[in-house]
């Protein structure tokens, strides 16, 4: 596949990158003014791009690396992950709330906050050579903040209005409106929390609120295996070779082997209000978000070795602005933050590390250091 960044056609495609200086300049100055610990996660401030609208909710990178999506209140920003400029602005029905890439990137799947009744919940947006151009929906679901794409790129998951999952055609429905490929009769109550599909298409993971884990069999839409537990699980995922899945819930990553006897693979305790999770490529870690601020503790990512038991936390990255969700380059070596603001906040291992930061402290979290601020009300 020819370079993606370079098929991109948009006549507003340098605006972001110039309207990020003054904000990045603050950061950079902040962190070169702050002293850095001794224990670096690698990982260092990279820089931003901005958004036309705040309240970014949601960020991922496309398959290739090569570009970087991102929600805004109802808009999606699409940016070149390399200098941060705008490619295309989308905008949508309602606020974004998750944002998924077929394997090749021909198709962008948004989902959204859907409160009304026949309107819709996701939209699919297909690449025509030039630019992502809108094709159908769905209207089925309130708040499509979790989705997994099959492995082979021809349906999508996402919780359905009665509680079920569903899983949609990519390309084929009645009108505007996609065609239903399979629905699992889910036994969850409240908010499903994570869908993901296996590597080899013969799994879907589920996890919601109510504590419960299930491993669904996609050819009969049964439960391959169950795990109920007694807390709310926030994010779950097999890791990109497919050999383990894993979840996080009330102050524990759990590890099990995907293979037929799904037998434990290890525990690991971790903060009680981390909110997602994610394989690295390299498969020998795990880094989970803890988007809150405490007393003595700032934002974090934290890197969890998974390599061997017993499991321990390998590097720390350490945030001084509000974090939603995050995304991890392909190759592992940047992470992109949605901030909850017009900014995507870009950390790389190309940066030296003495830039890195590791105590600027943000009590009111409205990305604006305690240093520099002069009222704690956000």
């Amino acid at each position: 596949m020819r370079t993606i960044i370079q098929r991109f056609v948009e006549p507003h495609a340098r605006r972001a990158h110039l309207r990020f200086l003054s904000w990045a300049t603050i950061a950079v100055i902040a962190i070169l003014l702050t002293p850095f610990s001794s224990a670096y996660s690698g990982l260092a401030w990279a820089g931003a791009a901005q958004a036309d609208d705040g309240v970014g909710t949601t960020v991922t990178y496309g398959p290739s690396g090569e570009i970087v999506a991102s929600g805004h209140a109802a808009t999606v920003m699409i940016s070149n992950s390399t200098t941060y400029e705008t490619l295309q602005l989308l905008t949508v029905d309602f606020f974004v709330q998750s944002i998924k890439f077929t394997s090749d990137e021909h198709f962008m799947i948004v989902g959204m906050e859907s409160s009304l009744p026949n309107t819709p919940a996701s939209i699919v947006f297909e690449w025509d050579g030039s630019k992502y151009t809108r094709t159908k929906h769905t209207e089925d679901g309130y708040n499509v903040n979790r989705m997994s794409v099959a492995h082979d790129d021809l349906t999508f998951a996402t919780m359905m209005e009665n509680g079920n999952i569903a899983e949609w055609k990519m390309d084929t429905g009645t009108g505007s409106t996609l065609d239903l490929d399979r629905e699992y009769p889910s036994p969850h109550t409240g908010q499903i929390t994570c869908l993901d599909h296996s590597p080899d298409g013969k799994y879907l993971l589920s996890a919601a609120e109510d504590g419960i884990v299930i491993l669904w069999n996609r050819s009969n839409l049964t439960e391959e295996t169950r795990w109920d537990t007694s807390e709310k699980i926030s994010d779950c995922g097999f890791s990109n070779d497919g050999l383990l899945m894993a979840w996080i819930g009330g102050g524990s990553l759990y590890l099990r082997n995907n293979d037929a006897t799904q037998s434990y693979r290890g525990q690991h305790n971790i903060h009680q209000n981390s909110t997602r999770m994610s394989f690295l490529d390299s498969g020998t870690e795990i880094a989970i978000l803890v988007p809150d601020v405490y007393i003595d503790q700032m934002r974090v990512i934290n890197f969890i070795s998974i390599e061997s038991l017993p499991y321990f936390v390998s590097r720390t990255l350490q945030l001084p602005h509000q974090a939603n969700m995050f995304s991890i380059h392909p190759n592992d070596n940047t992470i992109a933050i949605s901030t909850n603001s017009d900014l995507v906040a870009y950390y790389s291992n190309s940066v030296a590390t003495t830039l890195e930061q590791t105590s600027l402290k943000d009590t009111d979290q409205d990305n604006i250091p305690d240093i520099y601020d002069d009222d704690d009300d956000g």
